[in-house]
């Protein structure tokens, strides 16, 4: 089994937050021993903030394991579509700062 992981629970370990520290390292250990680990490039950047160069993270990836998977342009297109069904269940409206006007959040995001 591949397990894809979130940056919260290697921020969980990184910088040792204790209220989610222990389940954090159990459910890693977990899926560790179940196969592979993976983190997409949003994630790798992520968690690139926590360290003092790319080649102290990626000693960090190499040593726990973790691979970096880089996705194509038909992942992300698929991952936008699943975004709104998300958002569109959430019932929540956003709204421009500017002018005042409901907006896409997607293509607000990627706008600024």
């Amino acid at each position: 089994m591949v397990t894809a992981i979130d940056t919260n629970i290697r921020l969980d370990i990184l910088i040792l937050n204790q209220d989610f520290l222990k389940s954090s390292l159990q459910k890693l250990e977990k899926c560790s021993k179940d196969g592979d680990l993976i983190i997409c490039e949003i994630v790798y950047t992520e968690l690139a903030g926590q360290f003092k160069s790319a080649l102290e993270l990626n000693r960090f990836l190499q040593g726990t394991k973790i691979e970096v998977k880089f996705s194509d342009k038909d992942t992300y297109y698929k991952m936008s579509q699943i975004w709104k069904i998300y958002l569109s269940k959430l019932s929540i409206n956003y709204y421009c700062p500017q002018c005042g006007n409901e907006i896409d959040l997607i293509i607000y995001a990627i706008a600024n």
